[in-house]
């Protein structure tokens, strides 16, 4: 045993050494990505997005992703450095009332005081003590009613244990036991199960009138306990393990309690040897001599491996999920540019129809105002009234926010709702050069004076045309009709006077609609194209650019974590073809991918093929299924092979997945038909993710 421990110090110095490595290259990819995604929120925060809820959004996200993964470096050198070294560790894990503080009172020789406390949940606290210079720890129960902090706590105890003793009953197993256990294999922890068989036992008479020893020999039944163990399996099968390797020895605890004590000192050796306990003692010190200085090696080594495992794959799936997002956000940026080229376009040509309208309308009344305005010093004001009557500016506002209106229906499930309040500010359509001058109309007063002159000329001649004096009135007539031809042509004036406040007008509409083209376009250029509508495409452009960066933040890191954590494997690999006499094994192996405490798989690039025989040896060391395919240079022939399952199609059917915008390669693959309800699949699934660095969907 003292040889033993000494390996296992020698164990655990390489370990740590190979530990604190990776545990440098996780503090080194997570501070890496820190700083990347610090530099995008402060570029998020500086830039001039007019959309908060977006950008908050991504910057709540990218500090999550901060606050998710920064702290795992320090919690992982916290763990790698609260790992035993100089000792062999081993962690009693069980229910409550599964016997943990029976086996602890028999491996300190105690009086029995903590024997079923259990149920009072008392033992709550870790609790170390030594054996046989092996270092004990004692969890709180776990599976018990409001028992999450325990549970908790025992975890992380389990975390430091080279090898853990799993304790159930001779009872049917319970769901939440089995969860258990498989939380503790994905840690990487070799188990022992210790089937706590009970059989009542209170005093040496019970030994001596034989009832003892008949229950013990139908409890103890090979047949009874192998179907205990199945049972045990079966659940491993549902979260996708292969449990048949762990070891299952029954014993009764109690019975090797009670031959301690003084009242069973007459029969201390027959019920010593009935609990069986002897065999639990030898099978741990076997462990321990055959297997603890690998278990020790390899307890440092999962230590890092365990979350780096955990974060690379995270971040994996992440990656692929923010490209699925870009590509989403890109189709909606690109349907927002096209809708944009659209909506520009056709507001301009319902800007310039509703022009067209207004200005036939206006030159359709130009001929009756001329007519009725034409000597009207006035003439400007009335026809500022005619238009202000038309309601121009209203009608022009309302086109605009009806244009506005739009942009807020389309962009609303981009963003938060707008007020689309656009005030078209008033135009004034007064011009005072449409103002005309008075016409003297001489010609009208003349030809009224000459009218009445000689109307009055004419009464007077049928009055007294005999009068001589009724002459004179006539020779004025024949004066004024001279004088009339000597005006000039009065309609000939008028024509001209329409005709120029015509022009005047019409000069005038084609101002006001030069002039509300101008404003209009300006409208929609400046207050809905340029100030709303295009901040919005920029936001959504710069949230795209950023989640694909985000997704390109995330990959890289994984694959830094995921590199290392293939050299980890090897290095766990090299020590078990070292441990089991078979170094030169290595020699057939590329890439190792490892589901702690479940799978190792090997790509066998180099040529040659792992005997089966060494295969079998390597699951027995590791507690681990041991998987080998075929090297490939092809990755989708690795993935084949390294998932392969009746149902795989033929790879081509399979969709080559979404392609990284920065690398220009494929991240993930959809291979159809895959059962991913199926649980061994789902395992072979991450192994060949851990080889090629595609995530896989279906």
């Amino acid at each position: 045993m003292i040889a033993a421990l000494d390996a296992c110090a020698i164990s655990a110095r390489r370990g740590y050494d190979i530990a604190i490595d990776g545990m440098e290259a996780l503090k080194k990819s997570i501070h890496h990505m820190s700083e990347q995604l610090s530099n995008q929120i402060r570029t998020l925060k500086r830039s001039k997005f007019n959309d908060p809820k977006m950008m908050n959004g991504l910057i709540a996200q990218l500090s999550s992703i901060q606050s998710d993964f920064g702290p795992v470096p320090m919690k992982v050198a916290e763990e790698v450095g609260g790992l035993v070294k100089d000792t062999f560790a081993i962690t009693l894990f069980g229910r409550t009332m599964a016997g943990k503080s029976t086996l602890m009172e028999i491996l300190t020789h105690g009086n029995g005081a903590s024997i079923g406390l259990g149920g009072q949940r008392t033992t709550r606290d870790v609790r170390t003590y030594q054996y046989k210079n092996l270092q004990i720890t004692d969890v709180p129960g776990i599976a018990a009613f409001e028992g999450a902090d325990d549970e908790r706590i025992a975890y992380e105890a389990a975390k430091k244990g080279d090898l853990v003793l799993f304790l159930v009953t001779n009872d049917a197993p319970q769901a939440e036991e089995a969860e258990c256990l498989d939380h503790i294999l994905r840690l990487g922890k070799p188990v022992i199960c210790l089937i706590n068989v009970k059989v009542d036992l209170r005093s040496p008479n019970d030994l001596n009138k034989g009832l003892f020893r008949r229950d013990m020999t139908k409890r103890f039944a090979p047949k009874r306990l192998r179907d205990l163990q199945e049972q045990f399996v079966a659940f491993g099968r549902q979260y996708g393990s292969d449990w048949s390797g762990i070891p299952f020895i029954p014993v009764h605890l109690k019975a090797a309690f009670l031959s301690q004590q003084d009242a069973f000192q007459e029969v201390r050796d027959e019920v010593y040897e009935l609990s069986r306990f002897p065999v639990v003692e030898k099978y741990i010190i076997h462990e321990v001599c055959a297997r603890g200085s690998f278990y020790k090696f390899k307890t440092f080594l999962d230590a890092v491996a365990v979350p780096m495992l955990e974060m690379s794959e995270s971040l994996l799936q992440d990656s692929v999920q923010n490209l699925k997002q870009q590509e989403l956000l890109g189709e909606k940026g690109a349907n927002l540019a096209s809708w944009i080229s659209t909506f520009e376009a056709d507001g301009e040509k319902r800007i310039e129809t509703f022009l067209t309208k207004l200005r036939s309308s206006l030159k359709r009344s130009v001929a009756a105002f001329a007519e009725e305005h034409y000597d009207d010093r006035k003439a400007g004001e009335a026809w500022a009234a005619l238009l202000k009557k038309r309601n121009i500016s209203g009608k022009a506002e309302e086109l605009i926010n009806q244009l506005g209106q739009e942009c807020e229906a389309e962009l609303r499930e981009i963003s938060r709702a707008i007020c689309a309040e656009m005030r078209f500010s008033e135009q004034s359509f007064t011009d005072h050069s449409i103002n005309m001058d008075r016409i003297v109309d001489g010609k009208r007063i003349w030809n009224w004076f000459a009218a009445v002159g000689n109307g009055g000329v004419a009464i007077a001649l049928l009055a007294g045309w005999w009068n001589p004096a009724a002459w004179v009135p006539v020779a004025i007539m024949a004066a004024s009709t001279l004088i009339s031809f000597l005006f000039s042509d009065r309609e000939e004036k008028v024509r001209d006077a329409r005709r120029k406040l015509e022009k005047k007008l019409t000069d005038h509409i084609e101002e006001v609609i030069k002039q509300l083209r101008k404003d209009m376009t300006n409208r929609l250029q400046k207050d809905l194209i340029k100030e709303y509508v295009l901040p919005k495409q920029k936001a959504v452009d710069k949230i795209e650019s950023s989640v694909s960066e985000l997704s390109e933040v995330q990959r890289n890191t994984a694959r830094m974590l995921n590199d290392k954590l293939r050299k980890i494997n090897t290095e766990l690999l090299k020590a078990a073809f070292d441990h089991i006499g078979r170094d030169g094994m290595m020699r057939h192996i590329g890439k190792v991918a490892r589901i702690p405490g479940d799978t190792v798989m090997m790509d066998c690039t180099r040529g040659g093929v792992l005997p089966y025989s060494v295969q079998d040896e390597l699951a027995a060391l590791l507690r681990e299924q041991v998987l080998c395919i075929e090297g490939c240079d092809d990755v989708y022939d690795v993935l084949r092979e390294a998932i392969w399952s009746p149902d795989i199609p033929p790879k081509e059917v399979w969709e080559r997945g979404i392609i990284s915008p920065v690398k220009d390669v494929p991240c993930c693959v959809s291979i159809p038909q895959l059962d991913v309800s199926d649980a061994a699949l789902r395992s072979r699934i991450r192994l060949a993710q851990q080889l090629t660095e595609m995530v896989v969907m279906n």
